[in-house]
């Protein structure tokens, strides 16, 4: 909803500086902010709040929904003192196809990321104006949710590691041939395969690819000769030898 404190959260997360105010509406665009946390860049984006109809082209909420049906992770925020509106966020985004923390059905078609699965984070925001008896009550009627102050910067460590958790990264150091481990690590989802970092590396890098050296957690042995199918876990350091 409106003057929730999404551009204050945003602030609190990122290198942003969105507009933040008392009135509702205030942000009127999608502002991005990109989050840095374990080595990877996230981009979060500050959306225009939705009401009730948004789903039906009240106010800004087709465009709204539309950018967060592309989304890998939607935070929804609650301000503290209302959040019996969540089941209305939720029919909104059920609305347009957005299917909250549900099991994709075991079809064989391929994925599409438009109104697929998302996973979802709920944050009640303005907890510094509260007691731990109110967020209990709370607690009762919605569960899982994340308290915090994106004013005062309460749980936002907290909030980071979540996000962070939800989207399932791994980190992955790249160890070229005679050269160091690279300080900044490749960023890929869990159960990833090396076939997959040779994708994002460079569109050639299947074709010659010949096998590849890896440490960590995912091998029996240190430096131990894989192929392009071998799964690969956090913080693995992976040389790849092509043709």
């Amino acid at each position: 909803m409106p003057s929730v404190g999404k551009s204050t959260l945003l602030n609190a997360l990122t290198n942003a500086n969105s507009r933040t105010a008392s009135y509702q509406f205030t942000t009127l665009t999608a502002v991005p902010g990109m989050m840095q946390y374990n080595g990877s860049k996230i981009q979060i984006i500050d959306l225009p709040g939705i009401v009730e109809g948004a789903s039906k082209g009240r106010g800004l909420g087709r465009k709204v929904l539309s950018v967060a049906r592309n989304a890998d992770l939607v935070l929804i925020i609650l301000d503290v003192f209302q959040s019996e509106l969540l089941k209305i966020l939720e029919n909104e985004l059920h609305d347009v196809g957005i299917r909250i923390n549900k099991k994709l059905p075991e079809v064989f078609i391929e994925k599409s990321h438009h109104g697929g699965l998302t996973i979802h984070n709920q944050v009640m925001n303005k907890i510094d104006l509260v007691d731990g008896n109110f967020i209990s009550q709370i607690d009762k009627k919605i569960q899982n949710f994340i308290p915090i102050s994106a004013d005062r910067k309460i749980n936002i460590d907290y909030l980071k590691r979540s996000i962070y958790e939800k989207l399932a990264f791994i980190r992955i150091f790249l160890k070229p041939k005679w050269d160091k481990i690279d300080e900044e690590p490749l960023i890929m989802n869990q159960n990833c395969t090396i076939r997959d970092v040779c994708i994002k590396i460079h569109r050639n890098f299947v074709k010659d690819f010949k096998y590849a050296y890896v440490w960590g957690k995912s091998v029996k042995f240190s430096s131990q000769k894989v192929g392009l199918d071998h799964i690969l876990r956090d913080k693995d350091i992976l040389r790849i030898i092509l043709r």
